[in-house]
């Protein structure tokens, strides 16, 4: 089967599957897309992966053999992109697509990639990684809106869709109930290969992993807790990771300004291969104080390295994504006491850290294991092909 595959996508996590060094081509980019696409090569099938470049003199395609990548242009100001809803982006992908001959699509996330392989009229499963109704809520102003409407009128041409958590999924159907009998749950995955399965010892560090400073990543209340927990546990320490968590950037001018920076590490966005060397440099634990997730890839990468991990009970996708408390220590995430509390619990029980390091392992190797996220895609891809087959 030649898939088609239109998402963001993580151009170094596929140079050993293509005949260029892609290192130096800035795309639109999200590296769990990257492991999907090798999934499915090393399963037999070929990829033709759809997504944008960052910058125009860069090459329209790269590949010649199971693995074939093609890139469209994408305006570089949101706003513009706003204003007529991706237009220009759908567009230009949709011809790109158009280029090729896939036998069906997977598509990720429901904007300009679902909108722009639907537009082709080829047979595309579009899966969902938030909701329309979720930007209007945790984001809004012009250009989500603008983005949230652009979900909204994709979900209502969808055939397929998979959704990442069933609290995603629910969102959806209240937002558009025409999706009733063409859904399904299938979470995000981590490849076994991924999985440390090290004893668990005592934790003393804290990391939190936010790409971008703003309310809904809630770091502000992340680092108000540790220097809470401080005032007990002086030798504690805590790391940020991500956009705009960097020395000097906006969640060090914020820490600085209200003298929170005692025993935090600004580490800032990382390469992945950096960031999971850190994290298994020894036994740490995930604060998570994002308000909303669907299904955090940061999570699943904590539990798959052992990590205990502190998220939000009321964060969308995140209980779930936790085995509903099994895996992990869900609190209110807007309360730097009850954070505080977690993560005093994280350091002075270490059975406990015992058991959500076994729970957490056994979770991302049963539910989230990638092989059987893979088979239910392949599930979905498979009937999509048999049934344009059917109508030709």
């Amino acid at each position: 089967m030649r898939i088609g595959f239109a998402a963001p996508i993580h151009l170094p996590g596929l140079n050993d599957w293509l005949d260029v060094d892609s290192t130096q081509i800035p795309t639109y980019s999200f590296p769990y897309m990257s492991e999907l696409v090798i999934a499915y090569l090393e399963r037999g099938h070929e990829v033709d992966v759809y997504s944008y470049k960052l910058r125009s003199r860069d090459p329209n395609m790269l590949g010649h053999g199971p693995l074939r990548v093609f890139l469209a242009n994408r305006r570089s100001q949101p706003k513009l992109r706003a204003i007529d809803r991706f237009l220009q982006e759908r567009r230009s992908l949709a011809r790109v697509i158009a280029s090729s001959t896939p036998d069906v699509i997977h598509a990720h996330w429901t904007y300009e990639f679902a909108a722009a392989a639907l537009l082709t009229g080829r047979p595309t499963l579009v899966t969902a990684h938030d909701s329309p109704s979720a930007l209007r809520k945790n984001f809004g102003g012009f250009y989500w809106n603008r983005r949230a409407s652009l979900g909204q009128e994709v979900l209502h041409r969808v055939s397929r869709l998979s959704a990442v958590s069933p609290e995603l999924l629910e969102e959806l159907l209240a937002d558009s109930p025409s999706l009733e009998g063409k859904c399904r749950v299938i979470p995000n995955g981590i490849a076994q290969s991924s999985i440390r399965s090290v004893a668990a010892t005592s934790v003393k560090s804290f990391v939190s992993i936010a790409n971008g400073f703003d309310d809904r990543k809630n770091t502000k209340t992340v680092i108000e807790a540790f220097a809470l927990l401080l005032k007990d546990r002086p030798d504690a320490r805590l790391t940020l990771y991500g956009a705009e968590h960097g020395e000097g950037e906006k969640a060090w001018q914020w820490a600085q300004k209200h003298q929170l920076t005692r025993s935090v590490r600004f580490a800032g966005l990382v390469t992945p291969a950096t960031l999971k060397h850190e994290l298994s440099s020894e036994l740490q634990c995930l604060v998570h104080g994002s308000l909303w997730e669907a299904c955090s890839m940061a999570i699943l990468e904590a539990l798959a390295l052992g990590m205990p991990v502190i998220g939000g009970k009321h964060s969308g996708g995140v209980g779930f994504t936790l085995g509903y408390g099994a895996s992990g220590l869900l609190v209110d995430v807007t309360s730097r006491v009850e954070i505080a509390g977690a993560m005093q619990r994280i350091l002075d029980q270490p059975d406990l850290v015992k058991s959500l390091h076994v729970t957490g392992l056994g979770l991302v190797k049963g539910q989230f294991a990638l092989d059987s996220v893979v088979d239910a895609y392949m599930d979905e891809l498979t009937f999509l092909q048999n049934l344009a087959s059917e109508r030709n």
